[in-house]
């Protein structure tokens, strides 16, 4: 059906493209429309049940008809006045499930397989020229993930990180369709799948498009092992592992690093091998083996050094500030994030820079310098924030939160831990979800809130129970005190 415009919606077909239907009338005065621009309309809805995505734009829809934009919309347009597609937003347009299914068959019946193919083709090296410039615009000091240009089309117009960001935002759900259905053609097509999943490494980590990340990781590793591209393979395995662990599924991420290096070492892949650690350090890290975490990351630091890779060092220096800090050695903690902040500000890395200043304000929060912790923190945020880094915005506020409860400034303390547990449950981060349900409860602790605490902390300990991690250890022994601690005022009453 169609769906009703609001008032904001205006339609561009007056300003452009009229002449090339044919009559000076438009597509609205349908008496003097020609048979062609019927026809045309016509393949232009055949094509698009082909596009297995949720809607599209049309800037996409130009690429998969070969057609300028501005011609391309009014054929759009034509199909919404014939109620075969619908326009619920601006410059949006999607197809009905049943009218994609006819639209598909008509295909099928009508436009040859190597026009339906290289449509299909166009649409993908549109997406993945726009996710190599995302990448570049997102993460400009990571050259790897940017690649070259796609052959066959040119990047939407993507120009600054806004308008990175807002692709991404607009367009994930377009591309995992995309890469779901380009695994299944001929392998040409296919590897874009794997050359998507590359390429939208940072964008989907920054956006924190975890799950959605997680199956365009698993589709490119099975494009890659199909393909016999071995290199791509062990790298996306490295990349599935980031994902993997940030969901709390360290099992699953310990396999994927243990495979990746075994063909990275095979490969002589020493740039592999160096990230592959870094993460694996980050899963020992994680679940409390933390010498087994200094190991891997030492390991890791020495092959960046070697590489001449000064953002992969950084990157390692602040994974061993972590290490330390976990270990009590928080002089050495504070150290180590301080040559990680000095590194990715010398490389230009902003959002090195940022993770720099999280981590930094939580090893001088455990010094006790509450003052200077929150403004490290409040630096992080701010630039979380500028590169849309929920990720990174989350951790700063969780650690931030906890300055403020420690200075006695309990209601920016609750304000920032349920910040953070908004941006962790929308992202899907449980862990980072379980550490501000902890420190929120110690606030409700402050605050003489004993049961809304103990509610936050058996919150916090099934998400680690779950993860294996070890802080929830931790959070029992605040829970047994609390528990303790009630039954004493009980008896008192």
């Amino acid at each position: 059906n169609h769906l009703p415009r609001g008032p904001d919606h205006r339609r561009h077909v007056s300003a452009h493209g009229r002449d090339e239907l044919g009559r000076g009338g438009g597509v609205h005065d349908r008496a003097h429309r020609p048979d062609r621009a019927d026809q045309q309309a016509a393949q232009a809805f055949r094509l698009l049940g082909i596009l297995d995505a949720p809607d599209t734009s049309v800037p996409i829809a130009a690429r998969l008809l070969d057609q300028p934009e501005a011609f391309t919309e009014e054929l759009l347009e034509l199909l919404v006045d014939a109620q075969l597609l619908q326009s619920p937003t601006p410059d949006r347009y999607r197809l009905h499930d049943l009218l994609r299914l006819f639209a598909r068959e008509q295909s099928a019946r009508d436009d040859p397989d190597p026009a339906r193919l290289a449509a299909l083709a166009r649409v993908l090296d549109c997406y993945l020229a726009t996710a190599r410039q995302t990448s570049h615009l997102l993460q400009p000091t990571d050259s790897r993930r940017a690649g070259g240009p796609a052959d066959r089309a040119s990047a939407m117009a993507v120009s600054d990180r806004a308008s990175a960001v807002g692709w991404l935002d607009r367009e994930h759900a377009n591309i995992l369709a995309l890469a779901q259905h380009g695994a299944t053609l001929p392998d040409q097509l296919a590897a874009c799948t794997v050359a998507l999943a590359r390429a939208l490494f940072w964008g989907m980590q920054i956006r924190a498009h975890y799950r959605d990340h997680e199956t365009l990781g698993r589709l490119g590793v099975q494009v890659a092992q199909r393909l016999g591209d071995h290199r791509s393979y062990a790298h996306l395995l490295t990349d599935l592992g980031v994902i993997s662990w940030r969901l709390g599924r360290f099992e699953a991420t310990r396999m994927s690093l243990e495979q990746a290096l075994g063909v990275l070492n095979t490969l002589g892949d020493r740039d592999g091998q160096a990230r592959a650690l870094n993460t694996l350090g980050v899963v020992h890290l994680r679940q409390g083996r933390w010498q087994a975490a200094r190991t891997c990351h030492e390991q890791a630091l020495r092959l960046f050094r070697d590489l001449g890779d000064r953002r992969g060092e950084a990157a390692v220096l602040g994974n061993l500030g972590s290490v330390a800090q976990e270990l009590g050695e928080l002089a050495a903690a504070v150290t180590y994030h301080q040559q990680d902040l000095a590194v990715s500000r010398e490389v230009g890395n902003r959002h090195g820079e940022s993770q720099a200043l999280a981590n930094l304000g939580e090893s001088l929060l455990r010094q006790d310098h509450w003052q200077t912790a929150i403004r490290s923190c409040e630096q992080a945020i701010t630039i979380a924030q500028e590169l849309g880094d929920r990720d990174t915005e989350g951790w700063a506020l969780n650690t931030r939160g906890e300055a403020h409860r420690r200075a006695g400034d309990l209601a920016h303390a609750v304000d920032d831990q349920q910040h953070a547990i908004t941006i962790a449950r929308e992202t899907g981060d449980q862990s980072a979800e379980a550490r501000a349900l902890w420190r929120l409860g110690l606030v409700s602790r402050d605050l003489d809130q004993l049961q809304r605490a103990r509610d936050h902390w058996q919150a916090a300990v099934a998400i680690f129970d779950e993860l294996g991690a070890p802080q929830a250890q931790q959070v029992r022994r605040l829970l047994d005190a609390a528990t303790g601690e009630e039954t004493i005022v009980s008896g008192h009453d």
